[in-house]
């Protein structure tokens, strides 16, 4: 990993004269050794690196080793004193010496055997040592793992880097609980993370172990850090492989956090007993790296609670169509098996046409994109993307139960912030900021989009902004609003706020006057919403520079009417009370919708890393607590509404077929299997949306149509070779030797 292997880099070019020795605890299959000495030649002079884990794991890794020349040679010529190898771990722990690279094998937990053989070996008391443990050691039992941190710190000139999991809002993040059920499931749980889960904890646990400064913070602070992660660096990373899964990458950064402790001679603190005095939960002096407790205020008058029964369509991001009053649509986005052109349906169940009809957008399966209400009849799709480098510029106007096609976009664009303008008049529009167009190009342009004349630029006639994308846009009145944070081309979070005053120019083309607003009062945010509704002015979910608490992923910033002046002294975030009824949602990817006095959340969920993914199976509303009640039974229930863009049924020449078993007369057995004839790709996508049984005819199976017969198997895979066969011509499936035709094939005995 790039954060340990720059630690190592940075001892490495310590200054100092004594020897530098660098051991891996717990040390698994990891090259860090042979990376080093590889990319860092000079700066490995004189070093020697040392390996620990288990004796049965050090023995394949020393056997995998010396099998590879070009390792083999990293690690240089064997130590004068001795051969490469022992015959046997009980002989010594020591299962491989040179000059650069040492192979212990031992268990972590019998601390004096290793004492012994380090200090026989390396005399590692007179060294400069570098103990690391990336992921290691958390699955030790505490005790024993503290007294091998203990162990390292009695050593006079030592440091100590460890890479483990922690838990910055408790384990019922569902990040969290997706990361420490899949450890718990593999049998190896998470032991170190639930005594000290929090940053201040690990730092106050190496304090107290005996070093002298420590430093911990997570992943995504050191990925935040320019001076940690070059610019150059991130960009390099965006061309390496087209990326947009942020959202998941802050979420697991945020659950990793690197430790880097230190231990000096030269240090004021060497001969004081550090335990006696450091209280608990202490750390160093410079704390802003860890991550506070919230300290903003609860409006208690509103309440986010849930609104729906648990459903089996999974969705993010996706867009929402307002359909009605009582019922909404989430189109598109990634559900289970990708991307999806599909729209699930949100209906509440106390309506009396519960067969209503909705339509879904006539468009390919796509993620990222943007519907926006321009009254309570019509919305505009706009853009989205297939791939992260493949970006959309369609658009589709829905209008009395009708999808039409309209202007494209100017540009593709996915990750872009959409508003309506003038939303209500006869002049309202759709205005756009931002976002990422095809090949990953991240754009500051503003677009407006109107029926009548469709897009047009809208210039800046004040302060300019950098590119960015996943920032959220809204309109507060007609033509004024706010913009928030998104993320820069490099990976970085934009750390400012906007409002903007739409102005109308009499020859159809419009300006946008940008006013920063000083000491935004909440910390930026990546792929949030913010919506404005009877009850105020909401920011939900999305990601920050920390990771959001449960408290502040839904804050309400302020219930008065925007104006361009003072707009700092208006903004006054508060939480709201949680009633999630069940498992906490993931509000990331989610969708919202805001009706009467409530605002509804559906949709969202992540994967989370190699620890599976988390889907939100609800939806929940957010409303006053002295609002109305709901009626009795009032719930929203999902369907799914199949898009019609390349319907098979219409365009794949599908021939209803009676099939069945003719002794069997049952209407229940009896199928009606369609038959259907593909021409592309796409074709198949769309046949495994409607999740059907079909018979494929015409199909290219390529040259072995014609190219495989019996001579040319027998000559390919060798006469004598033992084969099975499960044909009808057999009692039961057996071993034959393959044949030509002329002659007979026999059981194999």
């Amino acid at each position: 990993m790039h954060a340990i292997e720059q630690t190592v880099l940075r001892f490495l070019k310590e200054p100092s004269e004594k020897r530098k020795i660098v051991i891996n605890l717990g040390c698994g299959y990891d090259p860090l050794p042979f990376q080093c000495l590889s990319k860092y030649p000079k700066d490995c002079t004189g070093v020697t690196f040392v390996d620990i884990d288990y004796p049965e794991l050090m023995i394949k890794k020393r056997d995998m080793v010396l099998d590879q020349a070009e390792m083999k040679d990293l690690i240089g010529e064997p130590n004068e004193q001795a051969p490469y190898l022992h015959s046997t771990v009980d002989k010594s722990p020591i299962l491989i010496r040179s000059n650069r690279y040492v192979g212990v094998g031992c268990d972590l937990r019998h601390i004096a055997r290793l004492d012994k053989t380090l200090e026989e070996e390396l005399q590692i008391r007179s060294c400069l040592v570098l103990c690391s443990a990336e992921v290691s050691i958390t699955y030790m039992d505490v005790d024993a793992a503290d007294a091998l941190i203990t162990w390292a710190a009695q050593y006079h000139d030592v440091r100590f880097c460890l890479l483990e999991q922690l838990l910055p809002d408790g384990q019922e993040h569902p990040f969290a609980q997706k990361m420490m059920q899949h450890f718990a499931n593999l049998g190896t749980p998470l032991r170190c993370v639930q005594r000290y889960p929090l940053l201040q904890d690990q730092e106050t646990r190496f304090l107290r172990a005996g070093f002298h400064s420590v430093k911990a913070r997570t992943l995504w602070n050191l990925w935040q850090d320019q001076s940690a992660v070059a610019s150059d660096l991130r960009l390099h990373l965006n061309k390496v492989e087209p990326f947009d899964e942020w959202e998941e990458f802050a979420l697991f950064s945020s659950h990793y956090f690197i430790l880097e402790a230190k231990k000096s001679l030269a240090h004021p603190l060497c001969s004081t007993d550090q335990k006696d005095i450091i209280p608990q939960h202490s750390a160093v002096d410079d704390q802003s790296h860890v991550q506070e407790s919230s300290s903003i205020a609860v409006d208690n008058r509103f309440v986010l609670n849930v609104s729906s029964s648990q459903s089996k369509h999974h969705r993010k991001f996706g867009a929402t169509i307002p359909f009605s009053e009582r019922a909404i649509g989430i189109h598109g986005g990634i559900d289970d098996k990708g991307r999806s052109n599909t729209t699930s349906i949100y209906q509440d169940i106390s309506l009396e046409d519960k067969d209503a009809s909705y339509s879904s957008p006539p468009v390919e399966a796509r993620a990222c994109h943007t519907i926006t209400a321009l009254d309570d009849r019509r919305c505009l799709l706009a853009g989205g993307r297939t791939s992260p480098d493949n970006a959309l510029h369609d658009c589709w106007l829905y209008h009395s139960g009708q999808w039409k096609s309209v202007d494209k976009l100017p540009i593709p664009l996915y990750r872009h912030g959409a508003t309506s303008v003038g939303y209500g008049t006869a002049d309202v529009g759709v205005l756009i900021f931002g976002g990422k167009t095809t090949g990953g190009i991240i754009t500051k342009r503003w677009f407006l989009w109107k029926e009548t004349i469709g897009w047009k630029e809208v210039y800046l006639s004040a302060e300019e902004l950098i590119p960015r994308f996943g920032a959220t846009i809204v309109s507060t009145s007609s033509h004024f609003g706010i913009l928030l944070g998104g993320m820069s081309e490099d990976g970085l979070l934009c750390d400012e706020t906007w409002t903007w005053n739409l102005e109308y120019g009499k020859d159809k083309d419009s300006a946008l006057q940008l006013n920063a607003v000083k000491d935004f009062p909440i910390a930026p945010r990546f792929g949030a919403h913010l919506v404005w509704s009877s009850g105020g002015l909401f920011i939900i979910g999305g990601v920050s520079t920390t990771l959001i608490t449960m408290e502040e992923e839904v804050l309400r910033l302020s219930n008065e009417s925007f104006s361009n002046v003072n707009m700092s002294t208006m903004l006054e975030p508060t939480a709201i009370k949680m009633n999630f009824g069940g498992l906490r949602p993931l509000l990331v990817g989610h969708v919202i919708c805001a009706a009467d006095n409530s605002i509804l959340i559906a949709g969202g969920g992540a994967v989370c890393f190699s620890f599976g993914s988390f889907w939100n199976t609800t939806t929940w509303t957010l409303s006053t607590i002295d609002s109305e009640p709901e009626p009795p039974g009032r719930h929203f229930v999902a369907k799914v509404v199949i898009s019609p863009y390349g319907d098979p049924v219409a365009k794949l020449h599908i021939e209803e077929v009676e099939r069945g078993f003719p002794e069997v007369q049952s209407k229940n057995m009896a199928q009606a299997v369609k038959r259907v004839r593909l021409e592309s790709q796409a074709d198949f996508d769309q046949l495994m949306l409607l999740e059907q049984p079909f018979v494929m005819e015409g199909l290219n199976l390529g040259e072995c149509m014609t190219d495989w017969t019996v001579d040319k198997l027998v000559q390919k895979i060798n006469s004598e070779r033992l084969v099975r066969n499960s044909s009808n011509s057999f009692p039961a499936p057996e071993l034959i030797r393959a044949r030509s035709p002329s002659i007979k094939p026999r059981v194999a005995t």
